[in-house]
């Protein structure tokens, strides 16, 4: 069996998302740096209250840059997810040995079709679990439908294991 890699991003996904969330960076890091600077200065003249305040919503300013900071570490390093005839692996985003989860450890196989075209038969995500628990996901970032993937897994697993695939936010 030939392996079959499905990339966390492809390349254009890669570039377009990696240009806005490190735009949107910089611009928050050129706003946050000299403001957090007068704010830190500013301490000793306000009161506690003010300060334990203003310390929360920074904070909060930086938590949320965060997001899109994680997310061009994401897209840097481009996790790819394996199916192979060992059975399922993918790269971890923060350390070098991979998740795997062999054709018998698995438990369930759940999938989603797009919410555009749900008849079509376009699989655009795949969970899979582990008796464990362990999970792996793979979703389709821009590549062709997950669908052979999805025909893979029913082929190669006992009936019951993959279940039907469903439409999200169907209303």
């Amino acid at each position: 069996m030939t392996p079959i890699e499905i990339p966390f991003a492809t390349t254009p996904v890669r570039w377009i998302m990696g240009s806005l969330c490190l735009m949107a960076v910089i611009l928050a890091l050129r706003w946050a740096i000299p403001n957090l600077a007068k704010f830190v200065r500013g301490v000793g003249s306000r009161s506690l209250g003010q300060n334990l305040a203003g310390g929360f919503i920074w904070f909060v300013i930086l938590g949320f840059l965060t997001i899109p900071s994680l997310i061009l570490m994401a897209l840097v390093r481009n996790p790819i997810t394996v199916v192979s005839g060992a059975g399922v692996s993918q790269e971890r985003l923060w350390s070098q040995e991979p998740d795997s989860i062999a054709w018998n450890q698995i438990a369930r196989v759940s999938c989603t079709y797009s919410r555009a075209r749900p008849f079509t038969g376009e699989v655009t995500g795949i969970v899979v679990l582990a008796a464990d628990g362990r999970k792996i996901q793979m979703t389709n970032s821009g590549t062709a439908g997950l669908g052979p993937v999805h025909e893979l897994f029913q082929q190669r697993l006992p009936e019951g294991v993959v279940q039907h695939c469903s439409v999200p936010f169907k209303q």
